[in-house]
């Protein structure tokens, strides 16, 4: 998940691609596996709209991230 995140952010530099990347990983696995206990609960929703949902959390929070400095 690290790697994934970190990967997204690359543009912010290397630095804090690495820091987004280490605040955002427990988050992003958490929310993962939330999905797929969601979907085992028959929660109604396709658990591609939930990883949507994910990524852009995700790419709002690294944002703020970069924002916050």
């Amino acid at each position: 998940m690290a790697r994934m995140i970190r990967s997204s952010f690359e543009g912010a530099g290397e630095e804090t691609a690495d820091k987004i990347a280490q605040a955002l990983a427990p988050f992003g696995m958490a929310g993962y596996d939330g999905a797929f206990v969601a979907l085992q609960s028959e929660g109604g929703k396709p658990v591609a709209e939930w990883m949507g949902q994910l990524a852009e959390s995700i790419a709002a929070l690294g944002e703020a991230i970069i924002t916050k400095g």
